[in-house]
């Protein structure tokens, strides 16, 4: 449906419906059908006349292909709860954003590229476990990746990002209410 949609060249459309509405008007209102077709009909055209580089519709098409990929990947990696994945698909996001005139969410793209490559590095978690009375191990954790992921089911393939989450914890307490009980609170928390 996204390709018929998408990717059928208006002119033949265009030129097909005002045949069309000719031949409406020739004909009396009873005799005329009910309901078009939903989709103009597909033209099909010889392999050994359709040039790819000159071909806009197929040229379109893989366009939306390649971004449909990049988009179930990405999705697929945020249910698999791999960061690594999602660092790698943000330079093509940004792109795709970029591409499409969504230039404040490449510019956010691009920022929390930075955050993640050069501020959020293994360093910036350096924690020493104390435990008893003197530091015992010293660490390094990667706490921003670590925290911008959570699986609360704790089944493989359903984690979602942290501000989803909170979203899903809003939800409930509009549900339950909050009759300023804090016990429902801890209870959801």
């Amino acid at each position: 449906m996204i390709i018929l949609k998408h990717a059928t060249p208006l002119d033949k459309v265009e030129k097909e419906q005002d045949e069309d509405s000719r031949d409406e008007e020739c004909i009396p209102p009873a005799a005329r059908p009910r309901h078009k077709p939903p989709v103009p009909p597909i033209v099909v055209v010889p392999t050994e006349l359709a040039d790819p580089d000159k071909d806009k519709v197929h040229q379109n098409i893989q366009l939306l292909t390649r971004d449909l990929l990049y988009l179930s990947e990405v999705i697929r990696a945020i249910s698999d709860g791999d960061i690594g994945r999602i660092e790698d698909f943000l330079p093509e996001l940004a792109k795709m954003f970029r591409g499409a005139g969504s230039n404040n969410y490449c510019v956010e793209i691009l920022h929390f590229i930075l955050n993640l490559k050069y501020i959020w590095t293994p360093e910036f978690a350096y924690v020493s476990l104390y435990l008893g009375t003197k530091f015992t191990e010293e660490i390094y954790r990667d706490i921003m990746r670590d925290n911008m992921l959570v699986n609360i089911s704790g089944l493989e393939g359903h984690s979602m990002p942290i501000d989803l989450n909170m979203e899903h914890l809003i939800g409930q307490l509009k549900v339950i209410g909050f009759c300023g009980c804090y016990s429902i609170l801890s209870i959801l928390s």
